[in-house]
């Protein structure tokens, strides 16, 4: 008898945390899906869902008197909750987070906190702090399943989420609208892989390309790649010769490196191109393409310079460093020749130009240590010969 009634109680309470997971699944579908595009830990994405809610029961009180079939009152009542939270989502995105794209990342995150407290007291201020109930407009009915109960509506959620999570997935991995690249490009005009590439891809398209007065050399490429699935948003403060990637979202995947997507430079030139499966490492890069598609100046570009948290590849760890630097910072070119001083039996590099002396002068130190040293240059300059100030490049 105990062993029974424990039982019970046990697929109660199985049936209980499904349906109490399913909603908090609900939720979190939204936290996930922001903080996956734009890195973004969206604090006030459950007031959001609060306002839903709070809509709902006030179109549901309303028509309830009115002698409608539930259902319809139900359908109603989402058909209005649905279009108002998406009104206050676009409405934050657009006046808090979108100003702080090009901002230190905990700029965002207190702006979020804020909004968060400011749509609390509005929430209170239109509905009242004291406690709510729904009005019961469906009979709720209770089934008996090995001597434990569910509803009714403990059903109905259980399929609606069920229902929703799959719909959604379907929509990522199954359609075009879900399958995208996203990148940024210097220089597009290889024509024998890259483009017909690009041409042929199925999905969405979205890509930041150099647009300067003095460079137009993307032109006639964005011109071809041109259609109702291409997003092209040219560069115009500053070049983009830092930034060459392209972002698989679908399967997590990023294509960077050093080479420009251009005969020579996939071809003669010293560079190196990889493809990194780390879903994480593709968070990173998409936050990149958000930001540069707000076309920052070089000093905007540069407030969020520095080193990301390790990421893993395989079994390697991995960070990023996107240039450029605030003037006269040395961040990222530093913990590199640190990293290429402590070697413990090899250097592996690609450079374009070198023309940092510590660098240049920690590689050659590197071979006189008895180490492996194994790299492509394209060029190499005198370090002491006077260069043209390069920090427009972004």
């Amino acid at each position: 008898m105990g062993l029974a009634s424990g039982m019970d109680i046990f697929i109660q309470q199985v049936i209980n945390g499904l349906t109490l997971g399913a909603v908090y699944a609900m939720v979190a579908l939204g936290y996930t899906m922001v903080y996956g595009i734009i890195q973004l830990i969206n604090f006030a994405h459950g007031e959001v869902v609060m306002i839903g809610a709070m809509v709902a029961f006030s179109v549901i009180g309303a028509l309830a008197p009115s002698g409608l079939p539930p259902l319809a009152i139900v359908l109603v009542a989402a058909g209005c909750a649905i279009p108002v939270c998406m009104l206050v989502g676009y409405a934050m995105e657009r006046l808090a987070y979108r100003p702080l794209r090009g901002a230190p990342r905990l700029a965002p995150l207190i702006t979020a906190i804020g909004v968060s407290i400011i749509l609390q007291h509005l929430a209170m201020m239109i509905w009242s702090r004291n406690p709510l109930a729904f009005p019961q407009i469906i009979k709720v009915e209770s089934y008996h399943f090995a001597g434990a109960t569910i509803t009714s509506v403990q059903i109905a959620i259980l399929s609606i989420s069920l229902a929703m999570m799959a719909g959604l997935a379907a929509l990522v991995y199954r359609t075009r609208l879900g399958t995208a690249v996203n990148g940024a490009i210097y220089h597009l005009t290889d024509k024998e892989w890259v483009m017909p590439a690009l041409k042929g891809f199925k999905g969405n398209l979205s890509l930041v390309y150099e647009n300067r007065k003095n460079d137009q050399t993307d032109g006639p490429a964005i011109k071809q790649l041109k259609s109702s699935k291409f997003t092209g948003k040219g560069r115009t403060k500053t070049n983009i010769m830092h930034d060459k990637f392209l972002v698989d979202t679908k399967s997590g995947r990023v294509l960077m490196g050093s080479a420009n997507f251009t005969p020579e430079g996939l071809t003669y030139q010293a560079n190196l191109l990889h493809i990194f499966n780390a879903p994480k490492l593709a968070q990173l890069y998409t936050a990149r393409q958000k930001l540069l598609q707000g076309d920052p100046t070089v000093g905007d570009t540069a407030k969020g310079a520095a080193w990301s948290a390790p990421v893993k590849v395989g079994k390697a760890s991995v960070r990023v460093f996107f240039s450029p630097e605030p003037k006269g910072k040395r961040a990222s070119i530093d913990t590199v020749i640190k990293s290429v001083k402590g070697a413990k039996s090899s250097v592996v590099f690609c450079m374009f130009d070198p023309t940092d002396p510590k660098l240049i002068t920690s590689l050659l130190a590197t071979s006189d240590r008895k180490k492996l040293l194994y790299g492509l240059l394209n060029s190499i300059s005198d370090p002491t010969a006077k260069t043209k100030n390069r920090s427009d490049s972004g």
